[in-house]
Order: structure tokens, then C-alpha cells, then sequence
């Protein structure tokens, strides 16, 4: 009876491919046949074309990596799930042949260029360290343009569920003809537009996009503009007669993201918000200068139950109040379970109704002033299911005397504060260090030794002594990363 070797069978070799990095598994296609078949499709997953000369590698990190050539491209993209490219906006000599093949689709990211003189590759994509897959005296000068992008959307309206969009410089308008494609793709439900100029009517394509079946919707650094046909239709004010874009519900949108959205003011942000009853998570950065009367009406609607299945919250905008955010914080309650509170008026309000329950992983709140030591040490005593928490300052020796029992976060993996080994606090704790706070605590410190009638702690520890004992309180976090 013959005795299979189990890595010639394709069930366990996908099973290994699924945990093999992609240089990996170009190399084992060389190993045998049996190899190439099953891992072949795994390899050709995601793919990412790199950019051309002149453009910033910032702008997408990983298109540094090798890519294949062009005929490979060609031959083998049905097995291709994502694809990554530099998209070439003012272009019109690609061919379409390279891209045809691309039928199964359901990941589209592109970074836009206009750049006129990029015909050339990136100096690293033609480096030494071209896997055998690839071609190395392979040049790309038939990267995708605008008709070659459409027509990979429309290959793949039914299968493509996600799609980000970013642009070489801030403000750069979308492609003619790209946003009709995109309101066609049937099975689009996650959705990123960064750096992009787009108008109202743009907008009410991408409503209209949102009513259909959009999950998930981003709009980073976005800038909004009026109407073309309307830009010499003003009022008697000088101001522009465009109107607000019309209201829909969004019975599918589940996350919503919007990052310094310029052209859309307090008022129009929120009412995309207020019509999503689905809403799981929201992340919310405005730089417009007063966002007073929209916070308080974002926290009364959560208070009222607007959003009853939001429970991760990243928000930062301009008046938002200490009261405001407890109202926030009332209205989410148990089910709160991440928290992005950075740079905001987080203090003793927020912090009251703060409920330390059992599905709150992560907690930031990082840069807010009215943040105190105490507050800190209380949340990572009352937190059991916390796994991220950055903060600010904690007194070191407060952690130490006022605490004898395990902190309750034993399953946390992040911890970024600084303990302060000093006598006093600082600026990031909210304290004035006056000599009157140092006699307080000094007078509380000494009332805690007697009570404990240990002759250890009668005696002022030393800030080694209070070093040692932090390090064993992180010791017993065995999740910790340090």
C-alpha cells in the first residue's frame, strides 16, 4: 500500500499556503507541480502594481513590493481577488488586453496620479529582488487609465464589495465618468474616497449609492464643492444657491467615517449620520471652528436611543464639552466598546458615566487636559475587558499605596501611559502642584501606613521601591506586549 506524502495533498498545501507569506509561496510554485496547481491561485490573490517615477512612495508603502509583468498579469487574472495600482488619471495608451482577464475581483485600491512625465518605474521596483514569478527587465508603461479602470469595474460590477480611491495631492477632482461606474457596481458595500474633490452632486450619487446596499462609507480630507452649472447662480448675498443635498434613509450603512470633510458644514455632516438607524461605529474629526450646537445635538440623539446598535465611537470636534460627552456616554452605556476621546474636554462628567463594563477593549484618551492621574487608575481597576488603553501621566506611588488588589484589566495588550515617580503631578495630570495638594496627599499617604500597620510602608518608599513594585503590578499582566 503506498503512502501518500500529506504535503503532496492540494487540502493541506492550501491550508499551509493560507499561513505563508507571498514571497513564500512563489517560491514553493517551484517545488513541484502538485505545489504550482494548488498554491498558484493563492499567489495571484493580491497584487499590487508600482508606481512610476515622480510618484511619492507615501502615498501607498506596500506598491514597493515586486509585481508581476504585464503578459503574467494578463494570463493569470482570474485567480486575482485584489488589486492594487497607481492609476493613471491623464493617460489614454494603455491597453485594455493586460486588464481583460481581471473577472473576479472583490478589492480595488488606487492611488491617482496626473503626473505627465511618469512613464518610467520606481528605481526599487526594478531592484534585484524580483521573485522568479516576475519579469525583471518588465517596464509598465501601460498602467491603468481611466477607460482601462472602468472597464475593470464594470467586469466585475457583481463581485466587487471594496473599493478606496486616494489622490497624489489634496483636492484633486474625481474622473469623469468614474463615479457613474461606481454607483453601478451592485455589490459595492465598503467604500473609501481620500484626498479627492468631488461636488454636490457627486454627493447625492454617492446618498443615492448609500440607499442601495453601502456598508461601510470614508471620506478623508474631502472637499466638497458647488455644482458647475451653478457657480454664477448666486443670491443677493454673493453666496452660492446651491442647495443642501436631498435627505434618504440608510438602512445599511453599519460605519461611517468622515475626516476633516471641508465644503459640508456642521449641520450636513450630521444629518448623513442621523438617518443611518443601523450605525455600529463612528468616527468623526472636524477642523471647522465651532462644532458647539452639533455635538450637543449628537449627544441628545444618542441619549434619545437614535443609534441602538453604536457602540465604537472615535470623535474629535471643536466646543465639544465635558458635559456633552457624558451625555455621549449616558446615551451608549453598557455596550460601549471602543473609545477614541483624544485631544477632547474628557474630565469628571465623562468620566462619571463612563460605565466600566465588560466590552469595553479599547480606550484613548491621550491629550485631554482635564484628564487626572486618579481617573486613570480607576479605570484600570474597573475595566476587566479592556486591551488597549493610552492615556496620560499616572502617579507612580499612587498605584502603588492606594492599590492592593490586582488591576481588574488583566487582559490588556496595550498600555501606554508615563508614570510619574516624582512627589507631585504634572501638567498632564491637571494638577497645579501646590504645596497645599502635596501636604494633602502626604497627609492621606501617611493615614493609609497607619491603617495598614505594616512597618514596610510606615517609612517614605523610595522611587526604586515604588519602580519595583509597578514593574511586578505589569509582571502579573500576562497579555502585555512590552
Amino acid at each position: 500500500m503506498t503512502v501518500q506524502n500529506p504535503l503532496d495533498l492540494p487540502e493541506i498545501l492550501s491550508c499551509i499556503g493560507e499561513f505563508l507569506r507571498p514571497q513564500d509561496r512563489i517560491h514553493c510554485l517551484r517545488v513541484c507541480k502538485t505545489w504550482y496547481r494548488t498554491l498558484l491561485p493563492q499567489a495571484w490573490r493580491t497584487i499590487c502594481l508600482p508606481p512610476m517615477s515622480g510618484v511619492s512612495m507615501q502615498i501607498s508603502p506596500r506598491l514597493k513590493d515586486s509585481s508581476p509583468s504585464m503578459e503574467l498579469l494578463e494570463r493569470h487574472g482570474p485567480f486575482v481577488r485584489t488589486l492594487e495600482t497607481t492609476y493613471r488619471n491623464n493617460m489614454h495608451n494603455s491597453k485594455h488586453q493586460y486588464f481583460s482577464n481581471l473577472t473576479s475581483l472583490r478589492t480595488l485600491k488606487l492611488w491617482m496620479t496626473d503626473n505627465d512625465n511618469a512613464d518610467r518605474l520606481d528605481a526599487r521596483s526594478n531592484s534585484s529582488t524580483h521573485l522568479p514569478l516576475h519579469s525583471h527587465s518588465q517596464s509598465y508603461p501601460h498602467l491603468p487609465s481611466q477607460k482601462t479602470m472602468i472597464l475593470i469595474m464594470a467586469n466585475n460590477y457583481d463581485l466587487l464589495t471594496t473599493l478606496k480611491v486616494n489622490t497624489a495631492a489634496y483636492g484633486r477632482r474625481l474622473p469623469k465618468g468614474f463615479l457613474n461606474a461606481l454607483t453601478n457596481l451592485r455589490a459595492l458595500k465598503y467604500l473609501t474616497l481620500s484626498n479627492i474633490m468631488m461636488t454636490r452632486e457627486h454627493v447625492e450619487d454617492l446618498r443615492r449609492l448609500c440607499c442601495i446596499r453601502l456598508e461601510s462609507l470614508a471620506l478623508m480630507e474631502v472637499l466638497i464643492v458647488p455644482n458647475k452649472s451653478n457657480n454664477h447662480n448666486s443670491n443677493d448675498n454673493g453666496t452660492s444657491s446651491n442647495s443642501t443635498v436631498a435627505l434618504h434613509p440608510f438602512p445599511y450603512l453599519r460605519e461611517i467615517g468622515m475626516y476633516h470633510v471641508e465644503g459640508f458644514d456642521g449641520q450636513e455632516q450630521f444629518d448623513l449620520i442621523h438617518h443611518c438607524p443601523l450605525l455600529e461605529s463612528l468616527s468623526w474629526y472636524s477642523s471647522q471652528l465651532e462644532m458647539t450646537e452639533v455635538s450637543v445635538l449628537l449627544a441628545k440623539q444618542v441619549l434619545t436611543g437614535t443609534w441602538p446598535f453604536l457602540k465604537k465611537l472615535s470623535i474629535h470636534l471643536n466646543g465639544m464639552s465635558d458635559s456633552t460627552l457624558a451625555m455621549i456616554l449616558s446615551g451608549l452605556g453598557e455596550r460601549t466598546a471602543k473609545l477614541n476621546l483624544a485631544g477632547t474636554g474628557f474630565g469628571p462628567l465623562s468620566f462619571s458615566k463612563l460605565q466600566p463594563a465588560q466590552a469595553l477593549s479599547v480606550l484613548k484618551l491621550q491629550d485631554c487636559v482635564h484628564l487626572t492621574s486618579e481617573m486613570q487608575r480607576k479605570i484600570l481597576c474597573s475595566c476587566p475587558g479592556l486591551r488597549v488603553f493610552i492615556g496620560e501621566a499616572i502617579v507612580a506611588k499612587e498605584v502603588v499605596i492606594h492599590e492592593d488588589r490586582p488591576w481588574a484589566c488583566q487582559l490588556i495588550e496595550t498600555l501606554d501611559v508615563r508614570f510619574l515617580f516624582g512627589g507631585g503631578h504634572d501638567e498632564g495630570c491637571n494638577n497645579d502642584g501646590s504645596e497645599e495638594d502635596d501636604d494633602k496627599e502626604e497627609a492621606e499617604e501617611k493615614l493609609c501606613h497607619k491603617e495598614s500597620r505594616v512597618s514596610s510602608k510606615k517609612k517614605r518608599m523610595s522611587s526604586q521601591d515604588i519602580w519595583n513594585a509597578i514593574q511586578a503590578r505589569l509582571s502579573e499582566l500576562k497579555y502585555l506586549k512590552r
